[in-house]
């Protein structure tokens, strides 16, 4: 196979592990270990850190300012454009992480018709319905590359959406790996629960307490009230569980409010953002999707490949649910299914174990690195393929 020099580009990479930087060592990783030369470009955010490091065996480089003032959209791009120059600009792809001040500086240390130009979009920076516009320059930005990458179907949408031509948008899965992700089990689930406990005391959990666990991004979208209107029911037919509504976003207030009005505040938390999700997953009994439009959820297939029960309505975004053969699947809109599906899955530990081993096997077939790191080699053989023939 023959080995390709890619760069990858990210406004965000300290590297302290949260989604961002989770997000991008999946896709450094897959390459990685196709055998591509993968070198990562980010900003030298403060002035002792290190210009170059390795990172799983990845070379890093910090960008340094042009100017020695505090970071800034033009410095960055500036900056971006000087390092890969004088590293090298012969890339066989540039991967962009980001939509902003990355634009000039790629664009000038990317003559067209030579280079690939890729975007990846990830579930932070497009969530489906009410995403209010592109700023001009993040706009320039995805227009100038020749491929859009994406990782859910809410992205591919809004892309078409806004006139983006579907030649050039491709879908990306979130890499699963079994090697990187836990998979669920009786010690795995305590020990994780013990962990949190000492994390965070509202996370104190008994060690046979149902706990249901829901990480959707915190949108208008009435699947919320379904869900909070089940859990009333629920609660009254096993009054010790408890439901963890974890993240944020717009509407987590409007949430809060309805669980206040009722009365519900006793067996429903919402312990906020978590940059790593892998304990607070591990701890739940069940993961619940109650979306009622299609809201993507980027801890809906990783609690899956984590073995955990999985419940999501037909908004789940993701053909690799089967109902009763890797998930089960309510319909949108019945918060009495809803209740009903919970309390099933709640009393019948044995239906949690088949289905939650039966969803981490048919994520983790679908969504490995090699996956990943195939469908990028190919857009770039293929990208290649068309430069050649519009030069000759």
């Amino acid at each position: 196979m023959t080995s390709r020099r890619i760069a990858c580009v990210t406004p965000m990479f300290w590297p302290a592990i949260g989604h961002t930087q989770t997000s991008v060592m999946d896709l450094v990783d897959s390459l990685h270990a196709s055998g591509q030369q993968v070198t990562i470009f980010t900003p030298k955010l403060e002035p002792d850190w290190a210009a170059h490091f390795m990172f799983h065996e990845v070379p890093v480089h910090r960008i340094e300012r042009t100017i020695s003032r505090p970071w800034s959209r033009r410095r960055y791009a500036r900056s971006t454009e000087r390092l890969l120059r004088q590293i090298n600009s012969d890339w066989d792809a540039i991967v962009v992480c980001g939509v902003g001040e990355e634009l000039n500086g790629i664009a000038q240390a990317n003559p067209p018709l030579t280079k690939n130009l890729f975007l990846r979009l990830d579930h932070q920076f497009v969530t489906g319905q009410g995403q209010p516009p592109l700023p001009r320059p993040s706009r320039q930005l995805m227009y100038a590359c020749q491929q859009i990458l994406y990782n859910c179907n809410s992205i591919a949408g809004w892309l078409a959406a806004n006139g983006f031509q579907p030649e050039r948008v491709h879908f990306l899965p979130d890499c699963l790996d079994g090697h990187a992700i836990s998979n669920q089990t009786d010690t795995s689930r305590d020990v994780a629960r013990e962990v949190l406990a000492d994390l965070n005391p509202l996370l104190n959990f008994d060690r046979n307490q149902p706990i249901v666990l829901c990480g959707m991004p915190m949108l208008k979208d009435a699947g919320w009230f379904d869900l909070l209107n089940a859990w009333q029911r629920v609660r009254r037919a096993l009054p010790r569980a408890q439901l963890v509504l974890a993240g944020d976003g717009p509407h987590a207030r409007s949430i809060w409010n309805h669980i206040n009005s009722h009365n519900l505040q006793g067996s429903i938390i919402m312990p906020g953002w978590f940059d790593d999700w892998s304990d607070l997953i591990l701890a739940a009994d069940v993961y619940v999707h109650p979306a009622s439009s299609p809201i993507a959820c980027p801890f809906l297939l990783r609690a899956m490949a984590s073995g955990v029960c999985t419940l999501s309505t037909d908004f789940g975004q993701c053909d690799l649910l089967s109902h009763d053969q890797s998930a089960l699947l309510i319909p949108s809109g019945r918060e009495d299914k809803l209740a009903d599906t919970i309390l099933l899955a709640l009393r019948n530990p044995e239906l949690r174990t088949r289905l939650g081993q039966a969803g981490r096997s048919t994520i983790l077939s679908h969504r490995s690195r090699d996956k990943m790191a195939a469908m990028i080699l190919d857009l770039i053989d293929q990208r290649s393929v068309e430069v050649c023939g519009t030069n000759l």
